[in-house]
C-alpha cells in the first residue's frame, strides 16, 4: 500500500515523462509542416478556403519559345489564366477562373510579325490577348465586354504559380520577387496588395484595377538563354485540302504545340513538368510530324540526338528504339532533299540497323546501356537495360513498356530497315542496302503469320501495322475483319469511344490504320470525336493515362495543377493528330474543298 507521499511524487514522475512524448508529437508537427509541398500547402488553402476562385486545375497548355528548358515554359488555363514560368505566380482577369466552359472562346493565331502564335481568349466579360515578342518577355491586351473597368489579380496560386514573399507597388509598377515585373498602360486605376494565407508560405496577392482597355506587359529579369532552334513560325508550312475548317485549325495547332514543347534539341512526350527528359518512342513520330508539316530544318536539329543516343527514355533500353530511330532520321532525311544531312546520320543509321539484324538473330537476352533518367517509379526495375530475350520464328522478342508485343516491335524494326536500305542507296551502299532489304523482307513474311496467333490480338497492332510501318499491305484483307471486329467491340455506331481511351495515340494511330485500308469514314468519325473531347478546347490539346502517369513528382514545387486528371498535353498524341490530318488533307484527296493551314491575322494587337 502506497502512503499519500508516495503517490504524490508517482504522478509528478509521471507528468514530468508525459512531457516528452507531448515534445516529440509538435515537433512532429513542425517537421510535417516544414517537408509540405507547394502542392499539399495549396491543397490545404483550398480546402480551407473553398469560397474563392482557384486555379482551374483543368486543360491547361505550355505556351513557350522552342527549346526553352521546363522551367522556362508558360502555362496557360482555360479563360486564359496565366503564369511565366513553373514557380512564378498566377495572372488571371476578371472571372477567368470561375467561367463556365461552355462560354470561354479561345485559340491560336499566327501575326505576320510573331514567331509565336496570339493566344486569343473571351468570355462574356473581357477579351484578351497573349503574345510573346521575346523569350521571359510577354504581353496582354485585354478589353472589357461591358465597357466597365478591368478586375486583374497576381497571387500565389495559378496554372503554375508559385510563393510570392516580395511583392510592391513601384510606382504603378509591380515588382514582384525582385524578379518580375508588370506594367500597366494606361496606368492602372488602382492596386491594392493583401495576404491571402500566412505571410511566411508566401501567399501575397495584388488585385488591380485597370481602365476597361489596357495593356500588360511583363517581363522576368532573371528568364536566362534559350536553346537555339532552327524555324521561322510556330504552324505548319504549306497546304492541305480538309473538309472541315477546323482540321486546318487543328493542324496549326499541333505543330505549335510540339514546337512550343521542345527543349534545348530533346523531344518531350507529354507536359515536360511530368516529363522532364527525352523520350526516344514519342519523339520519333514528333520528329516526323514537324518534318511533314515543312519544319525541315527544325527536324534535322532533332534528328542528331537520336543519331547520337541509341536508347534514351524513361523504361531504358527498349527494343523498338532502333526501328523508330531509323524511320524518323530516314523519314526526314528524304523530305530534307541533303545529301549532306544524310552522310551525317549515316554512322548512327548503319549502327542501328544492324541492331536490329543482331535482335532478329540473337540465341540470347541482349543488354544495352541506356541515357538519361528513369521514371522514379522504375528505377528498381531490374530489366531496365534488356532490350531483348532470344528471337523466335524470326521475330524480334522485344521489350516495350516492360511487356512484349511482338508484332509492334517487328513493325517498327521493319520501317526502320526500309528507310536505312533508302538511305544507303542514295550514298550509293548497295551491300548494306540489299542486306537490310532483305532482313525487312523475311520480318515482314514472319509477322504475317504471326498475325494470325494471339500476337494479333494487342492494340499496338493496330497502331502500327500499315500507319506507320506499312508492314501488313499483303495482309490487308485479315486486317480489316481483325479491326472491324474491334470497331464493334469499342466503338459506338455514331464512331464515339464506348469507354474513353486512356492511351489516345494509339486511338489516332488506329484511325490511321483505317485510313490506309481506304476507310475515310472511320478515320475522320475518329478526329471529330476528338475535336468534340479536347482537354483545352479549340488548342486541340489532349491526354494520356490516368493521374499522373510516369510523374517525375515537378508539379509537387508549384502552385498549380493540384489535382491532375491525366496528363496533358500529349505530344505522341498531338504528332499523330497532325500525322494523320495531313494524310487526309493531301491536295487531291478532296480536290475544291476547304484549303487550310495558312490563316493569319494582320499585326500584333
Amino acid at each position: 500500500m502506497l502512503s499519500r507521499a508516495q503517490k504524490q511524487t508517482g504522478v509528478r514522475a509521471f507528468r514530468q515523462t508525459c512531457k516528452w512524448p507531448v515534445f516529440l508529437f509538435f515537433a512532429a508537427l513542425c517537421l510535417l509542416a516544414a517537408s509540405a509541398t507547394q502542392r499539399d500547402l495549396l491543397l490545404r488553402q483550398m480546402s480551407a478556403h473553398p469560397d474563392r476562385a482557384w486555379p482551374r486545375g483543368a486543360g491547361h497548355i505550355v505556351y513557350a519559345w522552342p527549346g526553352t528548358t521546363e522551367w522556362q515554359k508558360s502555362y496557360i488555363e482555360p479563360a486564359g489564366s496565366f503564369s511565366p514560368v513553373p514557380g512564378s505566380f498566377g495572372l488571371s482577369l476578371d472571372d477567368a477562373e470561375s467561367a463556365p466552359a461552355v462560354e470561354i472562346r479561345q485559340r491560336f493565331e499566327w501575326a505576320r510579325d510573331s514567331r509565336l502564335p496570339l493566344v486569343i481568349t473571351s468570355t462574356k466579360r473581357f477579351r484578351e490577348v497573349l503574345w510573346s515578342n521575346l523569350p521571359g518577355h510577354w504581353f496582354i491586351s485585354a478589353a472589357s465586354s461591358t465597357q466597365s473597368p478591368l478586375r486583374l489579380s497576381i497571387r500565389s496560386a495559378g496554372p503554375a504559380g508559385g510563393a510570392i514573399h516580395s511583392l510592391e507597388n513601384r510606382y504603378g509598377r509591380l515588382l514582384i520577387e525582385d524578379r518580375w515585373v508588370v506594367v500597366f498602360s494606361p496606368p492602372a486605376v488602382s492596386i491594392r496588395i493583401s495576404d491571402e494565407g500566412q505571410e511566411q508560405q508566401g501567399w501575397r496577392r495584388a488585385d488591380v484595377t485597370l481602365p476597361a482597355k489596357s495593356r500588360i506587359e511583363i517581363t522576368d529579369l532573371r528568364f536566362g538563354p534559350v536553346y537555339t532552334l532552327p524555324y521561322g513560325s510556330t504552324r505548319a508550312l504549306g497546304k492541305w485540302n480538309f473538309s472541315d475548317p477546323r482540321f486546318a485549325a487543328c493542324l496549326n495547332a499541333q505543330i505549335a504545340n510540339l514546337m512550343m514543347s521542345l527543349v534545348r534539341n530533346e523531344t518531350r512526350p507529354g507536359d515536360p513538368l511530368n516529363y522532364p527528359l527525352a523520350w526516344l518512342r514519342d519523339g520519333a513520330y514528333v520528329v516526323v510530324a514537324l518534318a511533314r508539316a515543312g519544319q525541315i530544318d527544325l527536324a534535322k536539329s532533332l534528328c542528331a540526338y537520336f543519331a547520337e543516343h541509341d536508347f534514351f527514355w524513361g523504361f531504358g533500353s527498349e527494343a523498338d528504339a532502333p526501328g523508330l530511330s531509323l524511320w524518323a532520321i530516314g523519314q526526314t532525311a528524304s523530305l530534307a532533299h541533303d545529301p549532306a544531312f544524310t552522310a551525317r546520320m549515316w554512322p548512327a543509321v548503319r549502327r542501328k540497323a544492324e541492331f536490329i539484324i543482331r535482335m532478329r538473330h540473337t540465341n540470347a537476352p541482349i543488354r544495352e546501356p541506356w541515357f538519361g533518367p528513369i521514371v522514379p517509379a522504375r528505377r528498381n526495375n531490374k530489366d531496365l537495360d534488356l532490350v531483348c530475350d532470344p528471337a523466335r520464328s524470326g521475330l524480334i522478342i522485344g521489350r516495350m513498356d516492360f511487356h512484349r508485343p511482338v508484332l509492334f516491335v517487328n513493325a517498327v524494326s521493319f520501317a526502320g530497315l526500309r528507310e536505312a536500305s533508302g538511305m544507303a542507296d542514295r550514298l550509293g551502299a548497295r551491300a548494306d542496302a540489299g542486306r537490310w532489304q532483305a532482313e525487312a523482307r523475311d520480318t515482314q513474311t514472319a509477322w504475317e503469320q504471326a498475325l494470325r496467333t494471339k500476337e494479333g490480338d494487342d492494340e499496338r497492332v493496330f497502331a502500327s501495322a500499315l500507319w506507320p510501318s506499312e508492314i501488313g499491305v499483303k495482309s490487308k484483307a485479315l486486317l480489316k475483319h481483325l479491326m472491324s471486329k474491334r470497331w464493334k467491340r469499342l466503338r459506338t455506331p455514331d464512331g464515339g469511344f464506348r469507354q474513353t481511351p486512356l492511351w489516345t495515340y494509339f486511338s489516332l494511330a488506329e484511325a490511321h490504320d483505317w485510313l490506309e485500308l481506304g476507310d475515310r469514314a472511320k478515320a475522320e468519325d475518329t478526329v471529330r470525336w476528338f475535336l468534340a473531347h479536347q482537354a483545352s478546347p479549340a488548342f486541340y490539346t489532349w491526354w494520356e493515362g490516368s493521374g499522373e502517369e510516369n510523374s517525375f513528382h515537378l508539379w509537387n514545387q508549384v502552385l498549380g495543377w493540384a489535382k491532375p486528371q491525366y496528363v496533358t498535353p500529349h505530344y505522341w498524341t498531338a504528332a499523330e493528330m497532325a500525322l494523320l490530318l495531313m494524310d487526309l488533307g493531301r491536295p487531291g484527296n478532296d480536290a475544291g474543298l476547304y484549303q487550310g493551314a495558312t490563316r493569319r491575322s494582320a499585326s500584333l494587337p
